[in-house]
């Protein structure tokens, strides 16, 4: 399953919808055939001190790290970054300041990732004691 971290100024995720982002990111990233999208996930890191370009005030970059789980080809790679930027440029059409957008993609090596699922405990299944 991709894994989607967006790192993104405070600043400027103050000025755009990050939950539009991250659903033009999940619909890009689902037009490659090799990806579900209902295994995307995504999330976004927010940072406080970065620098961009030649670190011009006002100037912001967002970076996007794909995180594939599964192996693929080298062209399913290729595709999938060229989607994730292809999201990110759609996102950021207009951007409220200067803005570099990039993706990273890592193929996480087989057996380098596990993951389970934890049961929800409800209060309402609970019994009290009388």
């Amino acid at each position: 399953m991709p894994h989607i971290i967006l790192d993104c100024p405070r600043p400027l995720a103050r000025m755009v919808d990050l939950d539009a982002v991250l659903d033009r990111l999940h619909a890009a990233i689902a037009r490659e055939p090799s990806v579900a999208a209902a295994d995307v996930k995504s999330r976004v890191h927010l940072v406080d001190h970065w620098r961009s370009g030649e670190g011009r005030a006002g100037e912001s970059v967002v970076h996007a790290r794909v995180l594939l789980t599964r192996p693929r080809s080298e062209a399913q790679r290729t595709a999938i970054a060229a989607l994730a930027l292809d999201g990110l440029r759609t996102a950021f059409a207009s951007p409220p300041v200067p803005l570099q957008l990039c993706v990273e993609l890592t193929a996480v090596p087989d057996g380098h990732y596990v993951k389970t699922s934890a049961a929800v405990s409800s209060p309402l299944n609970k019994v009290s004691a009388p």
